[in-house]
């Protein structure tokens, strides 16, 4: 059996058992199952957070890519308020092609400004200080 059979039958059947998002939730369960380490999130991270940190092994990472600033602040907010991810990190991307031929490489002259923000945490055992060596809770 594959995984994707196993998401095939799984689906349908939490789907069923009425759950609200059984795509995600059938990922996440599989992933529970195989142990992961890491796990790349693309609807809805703040609602898989919990389940993320049950699928992932300490040590684990998920990323998460993101189109809107409202999303990130979701997500962000949603992985510092779970006690098991820290050293959580948003980037933003931004696309710029290069033109390669066999004697030159340059940019191209057309770049697209903004493509999208990109999350990174790692699921931690215990606190994890923040960038000025406080931890969670701590007065600064």
């Amino acid at each position: 059996m594959t995984v994707r059979d196993a998401l095939g039958g799984a689906v349908p059947a939490l789907r069923a058992a009425g759950c609200e998002t059984p795509e995600l939730d059938a990922q996440l369960l599989i992933a529970d199952a195989l142990g992961v380490d890491r796990a790349a999130v693309l609807a809805e991270p703040g609602r898989a957070v919990p389940h993320a940190a049950r699928a992932l092994r300490p040590g684990g990472i998920i990323m998460v890519y993101l189109p809107t600033t409202i999303q990130v602040h979701q997500a962000v907010m949603a992985l510092v308020e779970h006690p098991d991810f820290g050293l959580i990190e948003a980037f933003e991307t931004l696309h710029r092609p290069w033109d390669i031929s066999r004697m030159s490489m340059r940019p191209a002259h057309r770049m697209v400004a903004h493509t999208g923000f990109i999350i990174v945490a790692r699921r931690v055992v215990g606190p994890v200080p923040d960038k000025s060596g406080t931890l969670p809770g701590e007065p600064p």
